[in-house]
């Protein structure tokens, strides 16, 4: 049998790119390392916290007597609600990481002018 090769999960891979891209968002539009770093940070710390909200197993035990394909019938409802409430639950996260984040750096340049206006 061949070596297994650890390789980052989707989850890694989509957080790496996301970091990529609001830095070079940011850097773009003029921001500073210390904004970039707590966007950064501010969006790695709801990932890690909530990100997984969504992501819980359950069983369902149907009746014997449903023939094959009204099972089929009713695992494909379960199926196609909970990818709809996964959706939802994503996006609810990614619009409350956003504005927190938005949140954050403004408090940070608020805290920057007052801290310069004060020197």
């Amino acid at each position: 049998m061949g070596e297994v090769i650890d390789l980052p999960s989707r989850a890694e891979q989509g957080l790496a790119y996301l970091e990529s891209e609001i830095r070079k968002m940011m850097t773009q539009a003029g921001d500073s390392e210390e904004a970039i770093e707590i966007a950064l940070n501010t969006l790695k710390d709801v990932y890690q916290r909530y990100g997984d909200l969504g992501q819980k197993h359950f069983t369902v035990t149907l009746p014997a007597n449903l023939s094959d394909e009204q099972r089929e019938v009713v695992r494909a409802q379960i199926s196609q609600g909970l990818e709809t409430m996964l959706t939802h639950h994503s996006h609810t996260i990614n619009r409350l990481a956003a504005e927190l984040v938005i949140t954050k750096i403004k408090l940070f340049e608020y805290q920057q002018a007052t801290q310069q206006d004060n020197d």
